[in-house]
């Protein structure tokens, strides 16, 4: 009757190592009392034959219990009534119907697990021939019941202690991982404003772990004039569930800065806002890298004023406003300069052209683009704001500067300068007026 379905089940679901097995020598002492024989025991399968749990009356070895089992299996999984063991031809033959208890009659119920597989049964019997009425399988079915609830409420704290384990994992991995590239979570729950940080963001912030930290606590990390678009784009996501992608600046609690870049999206549950929540990466390193190439392909490396390549792409959106604001540059030329490396060599030239680009910079007025046009040529754009009266000025002011300007051994070597100036107030190309900018400046050559 009671043939199980999977042999191994209870591996399946961990009864080797249920905590309170008395609860099943409990149920067989019920049984016993409540239909008043003196003999109850309850067998779960294992994969190898059947494990007594629990026995009321009798003391009974595994190679005993195995063969009744054996013998009173069918194959359907229903209640069992035996009026006469004797006049069984599969039970008059095991030891506990032919030798001492001398079983004659029993009542059985299958115990199943909550998907229906039989685990095994609950058994009452007696030495006494129709002991049991079919009547009273029902009662011996509820406390079959209690064992099955028994083994369910096991499973399920096995279960939930696996999966808690697993949690704990996937935890460690998950905070392992973040460590690995530096990304942290974080959610803001709508109802209560309340911000939670995983403990890379912690990190990242240079804050410790669990360390209470509100919404405007974490704005105040952000620079200044960053903190109203962080706010911003945190309010849209909010209420309008637009999701959001910033790279900011932030200053962490020992004053290191470092950069982030900011992802998040609003989380709805049930139609309605929950939370918004993203991942925060500290991208500092990332970022540096890009400052360098970004200053590599727009500076000189020489003197580290812009090259002659952002000049031109400076120059070229000035143009396209050239009918409304005209655009004015000027191209300022080393007079001298090939002497001094011919007859000093180019590291020499190198350090004159240096503490010039850097006396320039020092000199130039608020608003002039400033760079290095080639060789000792530097080149000049104006904002549209200076009159011509005041380049002009300026332009006087500097070259007037210029003479014993470089320092060379104990002395000074002398360095002059001449510039030419072009202005153009039509939507002529850049390489016009610094054509006109050039020619100026060879008439200036010529006329000393």
């Amino acid at each position: 009757m009671f043939e199980p379905n999977r042999p191994d089940n209870n591996h399946r679901l961990g009864l080797e190592d249920i905590a309170d097995r008395d609860v099943f020598s409990r149920i067989t002492l019920l049984a016993s009392s409540m239909l008043g024989c003196p003999i109850a025991l309850l067998s779960i399968i294992e994969d190898n034959g059947r494990s007594l749990f629990g026995q009321t009356g009798i003391t009974i070895d595994e190679a005993s219990i195995r063969a009744w089992f054996g013998a009173a299996s069918a194959n359907d999984a229903e209640p069992l009534l035996i009026e006469d063991a004797q006049a069984d031809l599969c039970l008059k033959g095991t030891t506990l119907v032919a030798a001492a208890p001398f079983i004659r009659s029993c009542i059985g119920v299958p115990i199943r697990s909550d998907d229906g597989t039989v685990l095994g049964a609950l058994f009452a019997m007696s030495p006494e021939p129709g002991a049991f009425r079919r009547e009273q399988i029902a009662p011996l079915a509820m406390l079959g019941e209690l064992a099955e609830q028994s083994i369910a409420l096991h499973v399920r704290t096995r279960e939930l202690g696996a999966a808690n384990a697993e949690l704990r994992n996937s935890s460690q991995m998950f905070r392992q991982a973040e460590r690995a590239v530096n990304i942290g979570t974080w959610r803001i729950d709508i109802a209560a404003n309340r911000l939670h940080w995983s403990d890379q963001v912690y990190a990242i912030a240079g804050v410790e772990p669990g360390q209470s930290v509100s919404t405007d606590d974490a704005i105040k990390f952000y620079q200044p004039e960053d903190r109203s678009m962080v706010m911003a784009a945190l309010r849209n996501t909010m209420e309008h569930a637009k999701p959001f992608n910033v790279e900011t600046s932030i200053t962490r609690e020992n004053g290191e800065q470092r950069r982030i870049r900011m992802v998040g999206e609003r989380i709805d549950v049930d139609g309605r806002p929950d939370s918004v929540a993203g991942i925060i990466l500290d991208c500092t390193e990332e970022h540096l890298r890009n400052v360098a190439l970004k200053r590599a392909a727009e500076r000189d490396r020489l003197t580290g004023l812009y090259n002659r390549a952002s000049f031109d792409r400076r120059l070229a959106k000035a143009m396209q406003r050239a009918e409304t604001d005209p655009v004015t540059v000027a191209l300022l030329d080393l007079d001298g300069f090939k002497d001094v490396n011919d007859t000093l060599g180019h590291l020499v030239g190198d350090r004159v052209l240096e503490t010039i680009a850097q006396q320039l910079k020092l000199k130039t007025a608020t608003g002039v683009f400033l760079a290095r046009w080639g060789g000792d040529e530097f080149a000049m754009l104006f904002p549209p704001a200076m009159s011509a009266g005041e380049i002009n000025t300026f332009l006087d002011e500097l070259l007037s500067e210029f003479g014993e300007i470089a320092p060379f051994g104990d002395g000074l070597i002398k360095i002059g300068a001449t510039c030419g100036v072009a202005q153009m107030s039509s939507s002529a190309t850049s390489e016009e007026i610094m054509r006109r900018a050039d020619l100026a400046l060879y008439r200036g050559k010529e006329q000393g």
